[in-house]
């Protein structure tokens, strides 16, 4: 039963399929149930009009066995209990009178039953009916006593009515009417028959209707389990997530998520404008520390070339070749002096909220890796550092570090203020990075076939320009990477002033 372990689990079934299957099971035992009660119903009144038919067919027969009995006529007897069977209207399979000594005085069927014999011996009654008309006779049998009631009796296979012969209040004898119990069977399969039949009729008209109600009412539920589906690897637009709007409980959830993913997209939209912001600071310094290494060759070529054309003694053509050089030196001077944008940063100090910032522009990056941020801050004050270039440094470890991590591992961020410098911490899970790598981890431009770590924030620039930065600031920043687990630990000296920043110049040589 191979196909059976690979149905899928009730439980995990969806909800446009529960609640039409729910539905219609409910609708099914409903109809089991009332057509059960029903048939169960109608079967015991069939029963309660053969025993009330009964007793009325005895309580004539039993007037009319007065006279023959008194006289011993049992032909007489006999032809007034044989009419009832060759009218074959009432049901019964064969009657019985018996005398007061519970002898057979006459029988439908005289072929089977002897008259005269005892009822035991004759065999053409359990021991209960015997019983019963025992106790039939052991009333006082006076004019002004009260006759015996009719008696009805089940036994395992027939039914029993048991009618007492009175003449002047003394009881003669008994009329025993017996009634096979499958007597309503055929009747009651047919009307068995009939109710299934209009059973499934109805079912097979409610069915498609319940479908069609089912699967509308958990359209709204799935729709927005589809939404929400779509949250974690993106923000899904407005016209995706076709959301229920009313004032239900599902109506309140979809406004409420709607009202999530709007604030997804302007925090996406925040974290797309900072880092773009960042980038082009980043940019703009390192164009500032080109252009200025430019602008230094340049001047003195302009000023060699200005003392010899003012004091050297030049023919045409060389006065001529000065010219075409200094014109060319000075458009190359002007293009330099468009890159020359120096990048200073705020003087607004490194605050605890800036931090926080961080972690909230960070967190929907962290999200679509599924992976798990391990935030531990401890800065409760302002410290003197530049605000901008301390949060430019961690954005760029933790989205370096988003990179690397693997599906659901976790990336841990530790910041601690002591001993009057910032210490930053960020490690995370996954592939580490080889160590004939780490050498060139904070080049500016990553090699062929670098791993994701060494590839972050544009091709390698975002480590490079962390370690600019951390120089710039006087820090040091350091990695140890080991399989399973890669961390980045920056150290960044208090500063007494914030002065002006200087455009970062390439301290690769020094570090080498």
């Amino acid at each position: 039963m191979k196909w059976l372990s690979e149905w899928p689990s009730p439980a995990n079934l969806s909800l446009r399929y529960k609640i039409p299957a729910r539905a219609t099971a409910l609708m099914l035992v409903t109809a089991i149930a009332l057509t059960s009660a029903i048939v169960t119903r109608v079967y015991d009144e069939l029963r309660q009009d053969l025993f009330n038919n009964a007793e009325i067919l005895g309580g004539v027969l039993s007037e009319t066995l007065v006279e023959p009995m008194r006289n011993d006529d049992v032909w007489r007897a006999y032809e007034i209990i044989r009419a009832p069977l060759v009218a074959g209207d009432n049901g019964a399979d064969k009657l019985l009178l018996v005398d007061d000594r519970q002898r057979i005085f006459v029988s439908s069927q005289p072929g089977e039953t002897r008259m005269l014999a005892s009822l035991e011996e004759a065999g053409a009654s359990p021991t209960p009916v015997a019983q019963a008309i025992e106790d039939m006779f052991s009333r006082p049998q006076t004019s002004d006593a009260t006759p015996p009631a009719p008696r009805r009796l089940v036994g395992e296979e027939h039914y029993f009515m048991l009618q007492p012969v009175m003449a002047d209040g003394v009881m003669m004898g008994t009329l025993i009417l017996r009634y096979p119990r499958d007597i309503h069977w055929p009747r009651f399969v047919g009307m068995v028959e009939r109710a299934a039949t209009v059973t499934l009729l109805v079912l097979l008209a409610l069915l498609p209707l319940s479908w069609w109600w089912g699967r509308r009412m958990a359209r709204p539920l799935t729709t927005l389990a589809d939404c929400m589906k779509r949250v974690g690897d993106r923000i899904p637009e407005e016209p995706e997530c076709r959301l229920q709007e009313s004032n239900d409980e599902i109506g309140q959830l979809s406004r409420r998520l709607r009202e999530m993913l709007a604030e997804l997209r302007q925090k996406e939209l925040l974290e797309q404008q900072v880092m773009a912001s960042e980038r082009l600071a980043a940019v703009g310094r390192l164009t500032g520390g080109i252009a200025h290494e430019i602008n230094n060759p340049l001047g003195g070529m302009l000023n060699a070339i200005s003392t010899q054309k003012r004091h050297g003694d030049t023919d045409a053509r060389t006065a001529r070749t000065l010219d075409l050089l200094e014109r060319g030196l000075l458009q190359i001077r002007d293009t330099v002096s468009a890159l020359l944008v120096e990048a200073r940063p705020e003087r607004q100090p490194l605050a605890p909220t800036d931090l926080q910032d961080v972690r909230t522009l960070i967190q929907p990056n962290i999200q679509r890796r599924k992976a798990r941020l391990d935030w531990h801050d401890d800065l409760r004050e302002t410290i003197p550092l530049p605000a901008a270039l301390v949060r430019q440094i961690l954005i760029n470890l933790l989205l370096n570090a988003t990179q690397a991590v693997e599906n659901g591992g976790r990336i841990e961020c530790r910041i601690r203020y002591d001993d009057d410098a910032l210490k930053l911490q960020i490690g995370n899970t996954g592939q580490h990075i080889p160590e004939d790598r780490v050498a060139r981890l904070f080049e500016p431009d990553a090699p062929p076939g670098a791993e994701p770590r060494e590839a972050a924030a544009g091709r390698g620039i975002g480590l490079w320009m962390t370690w600019q930065i951390t120089t710039q600031l006087k820090g040091t920043i350091d990695v140890d990477s080991r399989p399973g687990w890669t961390e980045f630990r920056v150290r960044l000296p208090r500063a007494e002033a914030l002065e002006p920043a200087l455009p970062p110049t390439d301290n690769r040589s020094e570090r080498s």
